[in-house]
């Protein structure tokens, strides 16, 4: 598992976001969750699981304000990668 699988599971999670599929999403967030939680990103994991509680409670407006910072923690993470092997 990498960042490149991390992106394709966030591209799943951001079309069940569209769709609303409140039964889809939690599935999404989870395995999110679990990839970053294998690479060591912490940050990103905990937001992925607050996505999927967010999407279990059917909360539309807590499942954009979570995802937005889940992609925020996955963009934060990219950065600081691409940083530290010299691609920024």
């Amino acid at each position: 598992m990498d960042l490149e699988d991390l992106a394709l599971r966030l591209g799943g999670l951001q079309t069940a976001r569209q769709t609303a599929d409140f039964a889809q999403l939690p599935k999404q967030a989870l395995r999110i969750a679990a990839v970053g939680e294998q690479i060591g990103l912490c940050e990103l994991a905990c937001a992925a699981r607050h996505v999927a509680t967010s999407a279990d409670q059917a909360d539309g407006v807590a499942v954009e304000a979570t995802s937005n910072r889940l992609e925020r923690a996955f963009d934060l993470a990219v950065t600081q990668i691409w940083s530290e092997v010299g691609l920024f």
